[in-house]
């Protein structure tokens, strides 16, 4: 089931993961199987902490809850750089002068009209 052809990304699924993770499928369900915030040593004791998400999960979970899934990233512009910088967002709340601006999305056969 891992390995199913996915016609939106041209592309499998395990060549998905081995695309965003840089590990094989094996690995990766082992690895992934653990909750992201605790560590797992493997064979070499070596720990892999960061395990969290990346495109593929929010493929896996759009699909498996039906529902669309977008990524937005914060930006401002700063005057006396004058340039387009990282905007901040700090306990929900925008700091002023900051714009949502549309990062990544998947799922979009499940927006409703």
């Amino acid at each position: 089931k891992i390995m199913k052809w996915d016609s939106d990304f041209s592309c499998s699924v395990s060549d998905l993961v081995e695309l965003t993770h840089g590990i094989d499928v094996h690995d990766y369900l082992k690895s992934y199987s653990v909750f992201a915030a605790d560590d797992i040593p493997d064979e070499d004791d070596i720990i892999y902490g960061d395990r969290w998400g990346g495109f593929i999960e929010q493929v896996a979970l759009s699909n498996i809850y039906s529902i669309p899934i977008l990524v937005l990233s914060a930006h401002r512009y700063d005057v006396k750089k004058n340039k387009i910088v990282n905007g901040t967002i700090y306990r929900n709340k925008a700091y002023r002068d900051v714009y949502l601006k549309l990062y990544q999305a998947t799922g979009m056969e499940y927006l409703s009209d």
